[in-house]
């Protein structure tokens, strides 16, 4: 556990040269807000392209428990595997920027390009070991794409055509959330930030503590808590959400329209302003029994010492917690 915490902290500082700017999570400097925008450009660029004579289509790709592939040597959780998840992913990239510097992806000769594209995911299928979900797969052509083409390329490709992209992050996507509604439950302990996501029926979709750094009261710790759990649910790909907060304080200056003035007045804008990125965010006042997991969760990371994350489940010291 020691090496990978060493390894992780020399690579995240050299993890910009290495990644392609199209991947944007996990690399410091970047924001996962530029790829959505990048992707809500090409869809609308799609949905408007009638008149050219070659079509286009964005391809959406569901990776087969991608994590589980990836972190085989590690336990999900442990510092490194973000990073080498995205490693992983950048042998795709490169091999769709190299097949596109060549010209080889070009709908002008659609059964080349279908057979190209699927032979790049099968190639990086065998040196990964990631294989592509093409149940949950999807693909969504530009309108001057014909019937026929879009039949051929689906059937090709096992992949099922779209019609009209579902929302994501708050902005049009290709496929919708987990789940409709998301619960963000969190809890702080001395700076450091436990968050446990739920979907509707209680299920837990992801949770990670994160340390914050600079805060000077009590009052910073709660708002970050909720900044983070924020950023956490853009992270898994959430659209709706409720964070539960056990500081009464803070949720009520949250819920308030007046503008905040207070030592924490910063945070509340910013955590403001970030839950215009979902289609739906409310917050939430609970009792602090009611946030048990998000406390043990922030008492785990403050004994660990390093940022942790997990999807779709919580650390090992917390499952006796989970109800």
């Amino acid at each position: 556990m020691i090496s990978t915490k060493i390894l992780a902290n020399r690579l995240k500082h050299v993890l910009d040269l290495c990644i392609d700017e199209v991947q944007s999570a996990f690399v410091q400097g970047r924001l996962i807000y530029d790829i959505i925008i990048v992707a809500y450009e090409i869809l609308c660029s799609l949905q408007k392209k009638r008149t050219s004579r070659y079509g286009s289509f964005a391809l959406k790709l569901n990776m087969s428990k991608a994590y589980d592939r990836v972190t085989v040597l590690c336990q999900q959780g442990d510092p490194l595997s973000p990073y080498l998840f995205l490693l992983c992913n950048e042998g795709l990239s490169a091999l769709l920027r190299l097949s596109a510097q060549n010209g080889s992806l070009k709908v002008k000769r659609p059964f080349m390009e279908r057979t190209r594209l699927k032979t790049i995911l099968n190639t990086y299928a065998v040196s990964s070991g990631q294989l592509v979900n093409f149940d949950k797969s999807n693909v969504f052509f530009s309108s001057n794409v014909s019937a026929a083409i879009r039949n051929v390329i689906c059937t090709t490709l096992g992949v099922s055509s779209i019609s009209c992209p579902e929302t994501y992050l708050g902005l049009p996507a290709m496929s919708p959330p987990a789940s409709d509604l998301s619960k963000i439950k969190h809890s702080d302990s001395t700076s450091c930030s436990g968050i446990v996501v739920r979907d509707n029926e209680g299920f837990v979709l992801g949770s990670c503590y994160r340390f914050n750094h600079g805060v000077t009261s009590n009052f910073q710790d709660e708002t970050m808590d909720v900044l983070q759990g924020l950023l956490f649910a853009l992270d898994l790909g959430l659209s709706k959400v409720v964070v539960e907060t056990d500081a009464k304080i803070v949720y009520l200056k949250l819920a308030s329209c007046e503008l905040d003035r207070s030592e924490i007045g910063s945070h509340t804008r910013d955590i403001k302003t970030l839950a215009l990125h979902f289609v739906s965010c409310s917050f939430s006042f609970i009792s602090r029994n009611g946030n048990r997991v998000a406390h043990a969760m922030a008492v785990a990371g403050f004994q660990d010492g390093t940022d942790r994350f997990w999807v779709e489940d919580v650390p090992t010291s917390v499952l006796r917690v989970v109800s």
